[in-house]
C-alpha cells in the first residue's frame, strides 16, 4: 500500500497519513475487501471507502480525514461546513453592525452640525454621506472579522471533537464555547473572561442539545451524514467533469453550421411577402371602413 503514495496527488495525502496506515492494517488482518478500490492508484485520493467505514478508523485518523484536502483541491465536507458558517456570520453580523452604526453616525451628524454651517445644503449632504458610509465601512469590517473569527474557532473546535468521538455530545460544543468566549476578552482580566467563558458554555451547550436533538428526530447519524455529504460532492463533480467533456468534444469536433440552400431562403422569402401583404390588406380594410 505504501507504493500508493507514489502515485497519489499531494493534496490528498494533507494530514491523512492515518488513513493509510488504517488501510494497511485492514490489509494485514485479511479485511481489505470493503476497501478494495484503493488498489487502484487513480482511485486513492477518493477516500469513500474511508467515509463509507468511519466507525473503523481512530480519533486520529478521522481527525486526519477532516482537516484534509482531496484530489480537486477542495476541502473536506466537515471543513466546507466550517468555511460556509463563517462567511455567512461574517457578512450578516458585518451588514448588520454596519446599518445600525451608520444609523448612529447620521443622527450624531445631525445632532452635531447645523444647516447654516455649510456653504450650501449640498456640501452639508455630502459631508453627512461620506461620514455615513465610512463609518459603516469600518463598523462592517470589525465586526465581520470579529464574529466570524469567534464563529470559525467554535465551529473548527467542535467539529474536530465531533471528528474525534464520531458523534455530537454537547459537552464538546459546550468546551469550544466556553473556550471562544473567554479568548474573546482576553484582554480584559480573569474576571471578565470568566464571565464569557460561562455565556459560552452556555450558548454552547445549548448548540449541541440542539444537534443532538435535530440527530435524534432524523435518525442520521455523524457518519452517515458526512457519507452523503461526500457521495453528493461527488455526483456534483462528476456532472460537472461530464458537462466540461461534452464541451470540449464540442468544440473540437470541427462540427460546421449547414448553410440554408436557396430555395429555403426563397422560400422563406415568400413567406415574409405573404405575411407583409396580407397585414397591408387589413389596414386597407380597416380604414376603407
Amino acid at each position: 500500500m505504501l507504493r500508493l503514495a507514489r502515485y497519489a496527488q499531494p493534496g490528498s495525502l494533507i494530514c491523512s497519513g492515518g488513513v493509510l496506515q488504517w488501510m494497511e492494517d485492514r490489509e494485514e488482518q485479511g479485511i481489505s475487501q470493503p476497501v478494495h478500490g484503493f488498489d487502484q492508484p487513480e482511485a486513492y485520493p477518493d477516500l469513500s471507502p474511508a467515509y463509507e467505514h468511519r466507525s473503523d478508523l481512530t480519533w486520529r485518523q478521522r481527525l486526519g480525514l477532516m482537516w484534509r484536502l482531496d484530489e480537486y483541491g477542495q476541502v473536506s465536507p466537515e471543513l466546507e461546513l466550517v468555511l460556509s458558517s463563517t462567511v455567512a456570520v461574517s457578512l450578516v453580523s458585518g451588514t448588520v453592525g454596519g446599518v445600525f452604526k451608520g444609523i448612529d453616525a447620521f443622527k450624531e451628524f445631525r445632532l452635531r452640525n447645523q444647516h447654516e454651517m455649510f456653504r450650501s445644503p449640498f456640501e452639508a449632504q455630502q459631508q453627512m454621506q461620506d461620514r455615513v458610509v465610512l463609518t459603516q465601512m469600518r463598523w462592517f469590517m470589525r465586526y465581520a472579522l470579529k464574529f466570524g473569527a469567534m464563529t470559525l474557532a467554535f465551529t473548527a473546535i467542535s467539529l474536530s471533537l465531533t471528528a474525534m468521538r464520531n458523534r455530537i455530545n454537547p459537552l464538546d460544543h459546550a468546551l469550544a464555547g466556553g473556550l471562544v468566549g473567554a479568548a474573546c476578552v482576553f484582554m480584559e482580566g480573569p474576571r471578565a473572561m470568566v464571565g464569557m467563558g460561562l455565556s459560552g458554555v452556555m450558548l454552547g451547550l445549548m448548540a449541541g442539545i440542539s444537534l443532538s436533538a435535530i440527530h435524534w428526530l432524523t435518525g442520521e447519524t455523524v457518519s452517515d451524514r458526512w457519507l452523503r455529504r461526500h457521495q453528493e460532492r461527488l455526483r456534483e463533480r462528476a456532472e460537472l467533469n461530464k458537462e466540461s467533456d461534452e464541451s470540449i468534444e464540442f468544440l473540437l469536433s470541427g462540427r460546421k453550421v449547414d448553410k440554408p440552400s436557396l430555395s429555403d431562403m426563397e422560400d422563406s422569402a415568400e413567406r415574409d411577402l405573404t405575411y407583409v401583404e396580407r397585414t397591408v390588406n387589413k389596414l386597407k380594410e380597416f380604414f376603407n371602413m
